[in-house]
């Protein structure tokens, strides 16, 4: 029977190109290899359709090792707006693809409003250090350029994740993004731990500097006025209750990462919370930081006695 709730309200799913390769080597992920893609979007089409025949679709979040490098990702928006007939729809990509000016229009006309691309360091430098690409981080802010010049300009978010190698260079990072002006906001999260990738370990911060410095660089971040919402840090690390902050969850509905069930969480997003925690002030609002983290030792929760 169908749920006139949903169709009412409107949901949010998502269209993951899982088979797709990514011309990046970010120390987080690695390699990416190229699966069946026949056999990916076969499924993604079907459960989209499936959702679409229940539910109103609000959006659509395209997501992958990178989707914008799949030849026929024009085609894929097309059908994906035609099906979902979704009101948004995102696009999570590295941005490096976006230098060709014809890919980025295409995309846009084929219903793509919004784009999330990932900014890790203020420089080629620091950012290539983590995709292991060099040329990459030229590619993204070429891309920012071709988005710059646009008439209509897709909704924009900038991400970035906290790693050993700009962990120390936050607030120069911080400044280069408060110069995006056409930017709607800005995305920092740690990035999830997969225990079988232990050539990540390298990468992982020192979270007791990070703890240490943290609160200074969000001041920093105020100063600027940027635009920044912290995803998936608790507080004990932030030392900060006021800058807006989002924790992960699974779209409501579709989304099955990687072969698990629907609304399944992966590994490296799972929280989980320590006995310190339950003396924190800020415990019963608190999710708790990714369990691969705590279990693995390479951070030790401390409770907060009082409200900042």
């Amino acid at each position: 029977m169908e749920n006139n709730n949903d169709k009412k309200e409107g949901i949010i799913t998502n269209f993951v190109l899982y088979s797709v390769g990514c011309s990046n080597e970010c120390v987080f992920c690695g390699k990416a290899n190229r699966g069946d893609i026949d056999k990916n979007l076969r499924d993604e089409y079907d459960k989209l359709k499936e959702i679409s025949n229940k539910s109103k679709i609000e959006i659509v979040e395209i997501s992958g090792n990178d989707p914008i490098e799949y030849e026929k990702i024009t085609e894929v928006i097309w059908k994906i707006k035609h099906i979902s007939k979704a009101e948004k729809i995102m696009l999570s990509t590295h941005g490096r693809n976006l230098v060709n000016k014809d890919l980025l229009k295409s995309i846009l006309e084929a219903g793509v409003t919004s784009l999330r691309i990932p900014i890790y360091g203020h420089n080629a430098s620091i950012h290539d250090s983590i995709t292991q690409s060099k040329g990459s981080f030229e590619d993204v802010m070429r891309a920012l350029e071709n988005i710059y010049y646009l008439d209509n300009k897709p909704e924009l978010i900038i991400t970035s994740l906290i790693l050993k190698e700009n962990q120390y260079n936050l607030k120069e990072l911080f400044y280069l993004i408060s110069k995006i002006k056409f930017a709607k906001e800005f995305h920092l999260s740690i990035a999830g731990f997969v225990p079988s990738k232990r050539n990540f370990i390298k990468s992982i911060p020192d979270f007791e500097d990070l703890k240490r410095d943290f609160n200074d660089t969000l001041k920093f971040s105020k100063k600027i006025n940027l635009k920044l919402i912290i995803r998936d840090i608790p507080v004990c690390i932030t030392k900060d209750d006021k800058i807006p902050h989002a924790d992960f969850s699974v779209p409501y509905k579709g989304y099955k990462h990687f072969g698990l069930e629907d609304y399944g969480v992966p590994i490296y997003m799972q929280k989980k919370k320590t006995k310190e925690c339950e003396s924190c002030v800020y415990n019963d609002s608190c999710e708790g930081f990714f369990r691969t983290y705590i279990e693995g030792g390479f951070i030790k929760l401390t409770p907060l006695l009082k409200k900042l």
